[in-house]
């Protein structure tokens, strides 16, 4: 999962900020990266509050024994991520220089018509924003409803982690703003094709 984790960092980093510093969390069973800024909260199992990330800068790590949620608080997909800490975990500063070069170095951008928008959607929902349902060749295809996103290819539903997610095609990032019906994505593949990790 670190090799996974590494990459999803390169990708999310490469294209939301710019910054010397990122936030890793770990779970036991995955390792995520998001950009520093993003508010992140952490609750006990009876939803009490018991550490959020104003607090990070002064000790740069913090480890959790036993049931915790971690919510992070995003600009895209449904506005927040969930994970879950079952036994421990820890969330901590990383310098991205050390962390992440390694591997940015096996990452290539791929050409804008590698993966093409074959058709696109777009609902007026409830809330006065727009609904969208993009799709892309190779039966891949992007949902946004009501602050949900969903990934599909070939109706199988792929794992989405920030805005990133691995198709046959590579990493697919995607933003969308349901505001103004503006989308934008970009999509990279490891050098090394053996390194590709099947999820």
């Amino acid at each position: 999962m670190r090799i996974l984790a590494l990459i999803t960092a390169t990708l999310v980093s490469s294209l939301i900020f710019s910054q010397s510093k990122s936030l890793k969390i770990e779970t036991g069973e995955q390792t995520i990266i998001y950009p520093f800024y993003l508010e992140t909260k952490i609750l006990d199992n009876n939803d009490n509050l018991v550490y959020n990330t104003n607090n990070l800068f002064a000790d740069n790590s913090k480890t959790f024994k036993g049931d915790h949620t971690v919510k992070v608080y995003t600009h895209w997909g449904s506005g927040k991520d969930v994970f879950e800490i079952k036994e421990q975990g820890s969330i901590s500063l990383i310098n991205n220089n050390e962390e992440l070069e390694p591997v940015a170095e096996e990452i290539k951008t791929l050409p804008e018509d590698h993966l093409l928008v074959l058709d696109k959607k777009f609902t007026k929902n409830n809330n006065g924003q727009y609904n969208a349902e993009l799709t892309f060749e190779e039966s891949i295809i992007f949902k946004y409803t009501d602050g949900q996103i969903e990934v599909t290819q070939n109706e199988i539903s792929l794992l989405l982690i920030g805005n990133v997610v691995k198709t046959s095609e590579g990493f697919l990032i995607i933003d969308y703003n349901p505001k103004n019906k503006m989308y934008h994505y970009e999509v990279l593949k490891l050098i090394d094709e053996e390194k590709e990790l099947n999820l």
